[in-house]
């Protein structure tokens, strides 16, 4: 997939689809392409490929929690707050699906049910950044300004924590930790200050899935 990235957004579907015919019992197949497929705003047909996954796989967290995702790409966010209640019934220590979870209540502006959710995945991937951010984040969205910003002077303090993601060979994983957790700090802090806890924020702006094409094309794959 990511070589035919390299040479079209066409090259990447016509392979992602030649794969699923190869190997239509593969969940991880179909993930893929439902993921691709979201991504170029075919919602239809992605939601058919992530259920399809699902029937495969019924007991994997990834797809469970992707076909949430999924919901939420298709603007059914009552649907995918059940499908991640569901994901973390077959798993209720899954700090993603309690991420997920946080996520999708967050868009539906319930910031209380947002934090509660949040909450459990810090406590299940302590030490995380990114998490805590979130949860500051979201504290800021409910009101709880003076507290996110308490735990942010906190996490600026002890300085970076969580572990790297390092987006090219050339990046140094120090470099690409220091960015993750300026930026991760900086997302949160910024719902400290211009939005102190608004529920007039558009996350389909943000996210909506009509913007997928416009990024592609962007950046050269479309």
């Amino acid at each position: 997939m990511h070589s035919s990235l390299r040479l079209g957004i066409g090259c990447c579907e016509r392979e992602l689809r030649l794969a699923v015919e190869l190997d239509p019992r593969s969940a991880g197949t179909h993930l893929w392409f439902a993921l691709f497929l979201g991504m170029r705003g075919h919602l239809r047909e992605a939601l058919v490929e992530v259920m399809a996954a699902r029937a495969i796989d019924p007991l994997s967290l990834t797809v469970n929690t992707a076909l949430g995702f999924q919901f939420y790409l298709s603007s059914r966010s009552a649907e995918q707050i059940e499908q991640h209640r569901r994901t973390l019934e077959l798993e209720p220590d899954f700090a993603i699906g309690h991420w997920a979870l946080g996520l999708a209540h967050a868009h539906r502006g319930q910031y209380r049910e947002a934090i509660s959710a949040q909450q459990r995945a810090c406590e299940l991937m302590q030490g995380n950044l990114l998490m805590q951010t979130v949860l500051a984040r979201y504290l800021a969205m409910a009101g709880e300004v003076a507290q996110a910003q308490e735990m942010l002077a906190e996490l600026e303090a002890a300085g970076p924590v969580s572990r790297p993601i390092v987006w090219q060979r050339s990046t140094p994983p120090s470099a690409s930790r220091t960015v993750r957790s300026s930026t991760s700090i900086a997302l949160a802090r910024s719902a400290t200050t211009g939005w102190s806890g608004s529920r007039s924020i558009r996350w389909s702006r943000i996210c909506a899935p009509s913007r997928f094409p416009e990024l592609l094309r962007r950046v050269g794959l479309a």
